[in-house]
């Protein structure tokens, strides 16, 4: 949802970043590594704070970040995410 919705680059850096490991936009073996290796639990609500967080700076926040927002809330508060 948010390669789609930030942009694929974006949206890896944002895991990266979550995940400590070099922020370059790659989705490769160190990415995948330290996804696999790490607790769902402590990554996901980091990687939904960092997608909020940079809609805060998105040009136009004003306007949709209430859109934004209830975009990455519907993701956990419904059981099917954005299929709700």
């Amino acid at each position: 949802d948010a390669a789609v919705n930030q942009g694929v680059k974006p949206a890896v850096e944002m895991l990266q970043t979550c995940l400590k490991v070099k922020a370059d936009g790659v989705m490769g073996l160190v990415t995948t590594s330290a996804a696999a290796k790490s607790k769902q639990s402590e990554i996901i609500p980091r990687y939904l704070t960092a997608r909020l967080n940079r809609y805060t700076k998105t040009k136009n926040f004003d306007t949709y970040g209430e859109g934004w927002f209830n975009r990455v809330f519907r993701l956990i508060f419904t059981p099917t995410g954005m299929n709700a």
